[in-house]
């Protein structure tokens, strides 16, 4: 069996188990409709907020780690990125609990 296959297989299985999972999940949840509610702001809205935090570093990443990888410097990207992304997150986090908060009482 080529790589490729192997991969393509090894993905699909690992799908099929995601899919099973997250319809297991759907009956555990709606027991308690405010708890399937809260948690139905709370994931859409980490996933709006985390292009903020990570401020395209993973782009970079993908750009340049062949050019790192052949200067034989990998861990310091890795350093650099991770500690660019935890400052971009310490400056999220301040300017977010810094904002006052505006709501019209919906």
């Amino acid at each position: 069996m080529s790589v490729v296959a192997r991969q393509g297989f090894k993905y699909s299985i690992i799908g099929y188990i995601g899919f099973l999972l997250g319809t297991f999940s759907i009956f555990i949840f709606t027991n308690n409709l405010e708890f399937y509610g809260t948690l139905r702001y709370i994931m859409p809205t980490a996933e709006m907020l985390v292009p903020f935090v990570v401020f395209g570093i993973s782009y970079s990443n993908v750009k340049f780690f062949h050019k790192v990888d052949q200067d034989g410097k990998r861990h310091n990207m890795l350093t650099l990125s991770l500690a660019a992304v935890f400052i971009n997150f310490i400056l999220f986090l301040f300017i977010f609990f810094s904002a006052p908060l505006r709501f019209s009482g919906i």
